[in-house]
C-alpha cells in the first residue's frame, strides 16, 4: 500500500509548521513536507517541524535550482541544524529551467554534501529520466494517476543504468475538499498555465490543469480519492491548498487523510 504523507505551504508561520507536523507524526503520516517558494530556500517551518516531532521524516518539495545553488541549499540546512536522518530534500531545475547537464551537476553535489536523500521535482521525460540516473527519489506534481505511472516508466530509464536500491516515487497532490477550496485549486492550477513547462506538461497530462489534484464534495469522500493511488508510487504528499493559517480547517484535512 502507498505511504501517506501530509504538506503545507511552505510560506506558513514556523508554529502553524509545528502543530501540523505533530498532528501528522502522532495520526502515522511517514512524513511531513513544505513547499519551497520560488526564492531562496527557506527552511524554518521544517526546522520547527523537526522539534515539534521525534521521528517523522521532514522534507521540502522542490526548491527552484535557478534561484539556488547547492551551496545555498547545504547553507540553509545547516543554519537549521536539521536532522539529516530524517530529512529529504527536494529540488527542480526552475523557471526558466537549467540545462539538463547543470541540473544533474548541482544534484550530485548535493548528494555529495548532505547525508539526506536528495529527489528531484520532475515532469518531462528527460527529466525524469535524469532523476533515475542520478537522485534518490522522484517527486511528481500536477499529476493524474495515470500519468504517474508513465512518469515512473520514464524514471525506469534512468535507474536501469544503477543500483535502484533505495529510490523511492512521491506524488505531491493538491487536495481541496467543499466548494471553496477546488475553486482555489482551480485558481492555483490556472496559475502554472503561464510557464511554458507546465503548458508542455499539461499537453501531455491531456487534462485540464486542475484534474491534476484531488478535489472532493466532503472529508467523507477524500480517504476514496486518495486510495486510487494505492501501488502507483511509494508515498502520496496530502498538501492542503489553503494559503492561510486556518490551523482548525487544516488538521481537520489531515484527520480525514490518515494511513
Amino acid at each position: 500500500m502507498t505511504e501517506r504523507a501530509f504538506g503545507i505551504r511552505g510560506n506558513l508561520p514556523p508554529e502553524f509548521a509545528a502543530e501540523v507536523a505533530h498532528a501528522a507524526e502522532a495520526r502515522g503520516y511517514g512524513a511531513f513536507w513544505i513547499t519551497a517558494g520560488l526564492g531562496e530556500p527557506n527552511l524554518a517551518p521544517l526546522a520547527a517541524a523537526a522539534r515539534a516531532s521525534k521521528t517523522i521524516a521532514i522534507g521540502v518539495a522542490a526548491i527552484p535550482m535557478t534561484h539556488s545553488t547547492p551551496n545555498d541549499v547545504v547553507a540553509e540546512v545547516e543554519r537549521w541544524d536539521l536532522p539529516q536522518e530524517r530529512l529529504i530534500v527536494g529540488v527542480g531545475s526552475g523557471f526558466p529551467p537549467l540545462t539538463l547537464a547543470k541540473f544533474d551537476a548541482y544534484i550530485r553535489q548535493l548528494k555529495a554534501e548532505l547525508a539526506c536523500p536528495i529527489v528531484v521535482g520532475a515532469m518531462g521525460p528527460k527529466t525524469c529520466e535524469l532523476a533515475g540516473r542520478s537522485a534518490d527519489g522522484i517527486v511528481l506534481t500536477l499529476v493524474t494517476p495515470e500519468h504517474a505511472r508513465r512518469s515512473t516508466d520514464w524514471t525506469a530509464a534512468g535507474i536501469e543504468r544503477r543500483d535502484r536500491h533505495g529510490f523511492r516515487s512521491y506524488a505531491y497532490l493538491s487536495t481541496a475538499v467543499g466548494a471553496d477550496s477546488i475553486q482555489q485549486l482551480k485558481e492555483e492550477a490556472a496559475t502554472f498555465t503561464r510557464y511554458p513547462a507546465f503548458v508542455r506538461h499539461f499537453e501531455r497530462l491531456g487534462t485540464p490543469p486542475e484534474t491534476a489534484g484531488i478535489a472532493v464534495e466532503s472529508l467523507e469522500k477524500l480517504d476514496g480519492a486518495l486510495r486510487s493511488w494505492d501501488g502507483i508510487v511509494d508515498q502520496i504528499v496530502v498538501r492542503t491548498t489553503r494559503s492561510s493559517n486556518a490551523l482548525e480547517e487544516t488538521l481537520a484535512l489531515l484527520q480525514a487523510a490518515a494511513p
